[in-house]
């Protein structure tokens, strides 16, 4: 009996280990199981995370450009305040997203050269001095994350002087064209490109400001050319003409030859009655050189209903405390001047001077 009974006993426990392997290796092959499915989803997960992410940069890297797009739109009207405020929107969506591999990113340095021509338009000197600057700095240096091509290079030279030119830092902002233009003239083969255009310009108003009176006219003749050409061409509408023929016009002045600037004003103005409202800006600006060149030649009491009218777009636009309200309010001072309203003029030259004060 006892053999028996321990034969019983080995055989039961045969049977169990053998049940216990069954659901070790059923167990084995559920985790195999689930492991694989945990790889799979987590695989899922990882690959849709991505997705999400390219998403999420792309759309960053959109919106950036339609903030920029936004300034420029803000800007053409000169609401240099508004395009200020969507450039620095671009520049942080920007920011966020540096440190990520972008798909078609905006250029990193655009907006920002753009923020700094606005800043400088709203007479924040300081601050745009401190963007430009750094903008340049950065194109020093082969390590620096900003892939710079030519052109816009230039911008941040062209930018750069300009401000310089705003602060009457004439000898500053010379170099700095000096720099840009023969690379304008260099990476820009047509001989209607406004862009180049605006860069002879803009060296020729940095020479008439630092007094090299015939080279200023020989370079605004040569972007009168240049943009006559692009009118011709129908690669533009006639009002870009009002930009040159405003800057000869002010080079003519200053060589004494009031008549022809009157002319050339005259003309400006024209245009851009014609193709912009009233009170716009730029027409402030031609209204405004109109009655200087009037008052220069004796025609003072013709200048002070343009004078007038200049100050008060350009108060309404820039508000008391602009250097471009302070010309106008110059030139109005001019035109009640030459008509003997002397204490008028007092008026306004009192206000003129409390504004340069404080933005000089």
């Amino acid at each position: 009996p006892t053999h028996h009974t321990t034969f019983i006993f080995h055989h039961v426990v045969r049977i169990h280990c053998e049940n216990l392997r069954g659901i070790i290796a059923a167990s084995l092959a559920g985790l195999a199981h689930l492991r694989h499915a945990y790889v799979s989803i987590s695989s899922t997960i990882i690959a849709h995370s991505k997705d999400l992410h390219a998403v999420y940069i792309m759309n960053g890297h959109k919106i950036a450009v339609q903030c920029m797009e936004d300034g420029d739109c803000a800007k053409a009207t000169l609401n240099f305040k508004e395009a200020s405020n969507m450039y620095e929107e671009a520049i942080n969506f920007q920011t966020k997203l540096k440190a990520q591999p972008p798909l078609h990113p905006p250029r990193m340095m655009e907006p920002r050269i753009k923020l700094g021509v606005c800043l400088c338009e709203l007479a924040r000197y300081q601050e745009a001095e401190k963007i430009l600057t750094r903008c340049l700095d950065e194109a020093r240096y082969d390590n620096s994350d900003v892939a710079l091509d030519e052109e816009l290079y230039v911008r941040a030279l062209t930018a750069l002087a300009a401000l310089y030119q705003a602060q009457s830092k004439y000898d500053a902002a010379r170099r700095l064209f000096e720099r840009a233009v023969p690379i304008a003239r260099n990476i820009q083969e047509s001989r209607s490109s406004l862009w180049l255009a605006e860069n002879i310009a803009g060296y020729a108003e940095t020479l008439r400001k630092s007094g090299d009176l015939p080279q200023a006219e020989r370079h605004h003749r040569e972007a009168l050319e240049i943009r006559t050409r692009a009118v011709e061409e129908k690669s533009c509408t006639e009002l870009e003409l009002a930009v040159s023929y405003t800057q000869l016009g002010c080079t003519l002045a200053d060589m004494q030859q009031h008549k022809e600037a009157y002319e050339q004003h005259h003309r400006a103005l024209t245009l851009r009655y014609r193709y912009l409202d009233f009170s716009h800006g730029l027409v402030s600006e031609s209204l405004n050189y109109c009655a200087e060149s009037l008052c220069a030649l004796g025609r003072g009491r013709e200048g002070i209903p343009l004078a007038l009218h200049a100050v008060e777009i350009r108060k309404s636009l820039f508000g008391i405390s602009h250097p471009a309200y302070a010309h106008a309010l110059g030139v109005l001072a001019s035109c009640y001047h030459a008509v003997g309203r002397h204490f008028d003029a007092c008026d306004c030259l009192e206000m003129c001077l409390e504004i340069c004060e404080v933005a000089f």
